[in-house]
């Protein structure tokens, strides 16, 4: 929805494989070949991701069943308006309101039925839908839910930050 790409991105990337290693579990969720295990079943975010050349040319203008931004709101359910903060564009804002479940904000302990409030806590925060509200990634591995993994010894910081010719802004054109 928005232009650029930042840490948000990669920590909610992540949450979706942490949910669906968590709900994969034989504990959470018994194998059934009907019941896919996957969190949002999407395929395209038309039309705030490049859509393919027929559709984009084609005069309709109809969203996809299985369009992602609708697939993540109607599994997430409500998020509230403060959700939507961080769209810049008018247009984005609406389109992304428009899409907006009237169902209950999903509710990661009972859909997991997971014993450790700690780990939901931490999920839930990773999938906030608002990057903004979105913990970083240093913030996390901070967490005592990772102190039984973590070896202070083996970490060190970077003396200076990387940068890579994808984060400079303009840099490509993605519309191609």
């Amino acid at each position: 929805m928005e232009r650029y790409y930042a840490e948000p991105l990669d920590i909610w990337s992540t949450g979706c494989v942490l949910f669906e290693m968590l709900y994969s579990q034989s504990a959470y969720a018994p194998y059934n070949e009907d019941k896919q295990r996957i969190l949002f079943k999407g395929d395209s975010c038309y039309p705030l991701s490049p859509a393919p050349k027929e559709v984009a040319h084609s005069k309709s203008k109809d969203v996809s069943s299985k369009d992602m931004l609708k697939m993540i709101l109607g599994t997430m359910g409500d998020q509230g308006s403060s959700s939507l903060s961080f769209i810049t564009e008018r247009s984005n804002k609406e389109y992304t309101r428009s899409m907006m479940s009237k169902v209950p904000k999903l509710k990661f302990k009972k859909e997991l039925d997971a014993n450790s409030s700690e780990l939901i806590h931490v999920l839930e925060s990773m999938l906030e839908f608002n990057p903004y509200f979105r913990p970083s990634a240093n913030s996390l591995i901070k967490n005592s839910l990772f102190d039984s993994v973590r070896d202070l010894d083996w970490e060190t910081l970077a003396e200076e930050k990387i940068h890579l010719d994808i984060d400079q802004e303009g840099q490509y054109d993605y519309t191609q």
